[in-house]
């Protein structure tokens, strides 16, 4: 995104962003699926408590359910530092953090939610940390996304996966020309 940024390629940029909008939601429903799938037998090999698991489960029941919030937050945060704006989510999580304290309090001391509560705070709280983003992104008028724009480029996608890889791939120093 940086580098089709300072390119001045907008067309690019558009769809850098939509493909990456795209893989992170695919991304978060694997994720998502996958962790609550394994969540029981995690736990089983961690040798979690008996009389600690159905509140581990709860909780991270929750909190996996979450992971499209939490992943909409990071792109949508990529984006914005991409065009050198480091404060904007800088400012989300700080709103997080507050609304999680405050939600916390509510949901567990107020409300007697529990696990559950403090698992909720923590997923509303990342969500007004993304639609913040969302809404510093909404004021870039070249980043007006279209259908198009999510076309989805097996070049592009591929090149965005071995930028996202925790390990170090020999990598092109642009992304791949449409």
């Amino acid at each position: 995104m940086a580098h089709d940024f300072g390119a001045e390629d907008y067309s690019g940029l558009r769809r850098t962003v939509a493909n990456a909008t795209v893989l992170a939601a695919v991304s978060a429903m694997i994720l998502l699926l996958t962790g609550q799938c394994l969540l029981r037998p995690l736990l089983g090999l961690l040798q979690t408590p008996d009389t600690i698991m159905g509140s581990a489960l709860l909780y991270l029941r929750i909190l996996f359910a979450g992971i499209p919030v939490v992943m909409a937050y990071n792109v949508l945060a990529s984006v914005l530092r991409a065009f050198g704006d480091s404060k904007s989510p800088l400012y989300a999580m700080l709103l997080a953090a507050g609304i999680n304290i405050a939600l916390y309090l509510l949901f567990v001391l107020v409300f007697h939610w529990g696990i559950a509560g403090a698992a909720a705070a923590t997923i509303i709280a990342q969500a007004c940390s993304g639609v913040f983003c969302f809404r510093a992104i909404r004021r870039i008028e070249f980043l007006s996304l279209s259908r198009k724009d999510f076309r989805i480029s097996r070049s592009l996608c591929l090149y965005l996966m071995k930028l996202g890889a925790p390990w170090h791939f020999k990598m092109e120093s642009s992304p791949p020309a449409e």
